[in-house]
């Protein structure tokens, strides 16, 4: 299955879900702005017509490839999940490199 057929459907099922609190009578205007700009830039994710894009263009051939920008908030599926993969990277490379579990289990074995 397309990925990013996935991710539409995602979507739809969040805009779909929003739109029903709405209609429950939930008002939005009681939501920070700052959980609005992130909705509506996870909404955005990847459309390159909003969000923008780069071009790269064969100097050979012509042939043009169009990348769409993401919206790098941690409220969206796959910039969120890339955002937690590059802090728990940065994190484990502060992480002391000792054998902690084997000195635990010598500990329990002596009792």
């Amino acid at each position: 299955m397309d990925l990013s057929v996935i991710r539409i459907q995602k979507k739809q099922l969040f805009v779909h879900f929003a739109l029903r609190l709405i209609g429950d009578g939930i008002s939005v205007h009681n939501v920070r702005d700052c959980v609005k700009e992130n909705v509506e830039k996870m909404l955005n994710c990847g459309d390159k017509d909003k969000l923008g894009y780069g071009l790269y263009e064969c100097k050979r051939c012509g042939e043009r490839h169009y990348v769409a920008h993401t919206c790098k908030s941690r409220f969206c599926n796959s910039c969120g999940k890339i955002a937690t993969d590059n802090w728990i990277a940065k994190a484990q490379k502060r992480f002391v490199n000792v054998p902690l579990l084997k000195f635990l289990n010598d500990k329990i074995k002596k009792r």
